[in-house]
């Protein structure tokens, strides 16, 4: 009931705003959600494909997390394709100049998804040791033994310079995602560069709307899409930054 009435008043600001194309937008995004309501994150065709191991939902408590990370992260759960394709479909940008860069990696499923699409680089970072194991392990068997697998903490993470597509599914609470948010908006962004975020499940979705840099694509209960285009930094950015990263 909850995310239905998200769900709703989304839809009342998106036709205040701009008509009836937000709403139009809504009903893709609800459509693409049933769609994927047959692809459970336990079913094995993925896997079964490519031979890799991706699927299941693997709570933080069963894997060697220290106590303090692990209240700031979310259960491992792998992406839909069918959403992963919807979420893609709403970039207006050559893949082969991006690199693609998944927060929160897990067993890599996303990242198998990215190198198949044509990504110019495809980096995962994860803070589960074993899950970047596994997700080495998956990229080697798949044949993309070039994409790279970062064992690091997200709020350690400096994006890499040149057109960036950020990919999240849900991976932790809202502290860290201030950490994420403040250390892009601190990054060297050159004028010609681009940033897209893909954020499915996006519980701190309002960290990329209150920014008035970041511009939004697209916004459902279940998936987020913002742009960010570089520019020259003001002079007193590092000041915001470090009040955004600390959650002032």
């Amino acid at each position: 009931m909850i995310r239905v009435a998200g769900f709703l008043s989304e839809v009342a600001k998106d036709v205040r705003a701009g008509g009836i194309m937000p709403l139009a937008r809504h009903a893709l995004a609800v459509a693409a959600d049933y769609l994927c309501l047959e692809e459970a994150a336990r079913n094995p065709s993925f896997d079964q494909r490519a031979g890799t191991d991706t699927a299941g939902i693997i709570p933080l408590w069963k894997l060697n997390v220290p106590q303090e990370k692990a209240r700031l992260g979310v259960r491992y759960e792998p992406s839909s394709p069918k959403r992963f394709e919807f979420a893609l479909s709403l970039l207006n940008c050559d893949f082969s100049k991006f690199t693609f860069l998944d927060v929160g990696c897990g067993k890599g499923r996303a990242l198998l998804m990215a190198a198949a699409r044509g990504f110019a680089k495809v980096i995962g970072v994860e803070f589960s040791s074993e899950l970047a194991a596994i997700a080495r392990r998956n990229c080697l068997i798949a044949g993309f033994p070039k994409i790279e697998v970062i064992t690091a903490d997200a709020c350690d993470l400096t994006p890499p310079a040149g057109n960036l597509v950020l990919y999240m599914y849900n991976p932790f609470e809202l502290p860290v995602m201030r950490c994420v948010v403040a250390n892009l908006l601190a990054s060297r962004w050159r004028e010609a560069e681009e940033l897209y975020v893909i954020y499915l499940t996006p519980r701190c979705a309002r960290l990329f709307d209150q920014e008035p840099r970041f511009q939004r694509i697209f916004r459902a209960p279940s998936l987020g899409v913002w742009s960010l285009r570089g520019d020259k930094r003001h002079a007193n950015g590092r000041r915001h930054f470090e009040h955004l990263a600390r959650g002032r």
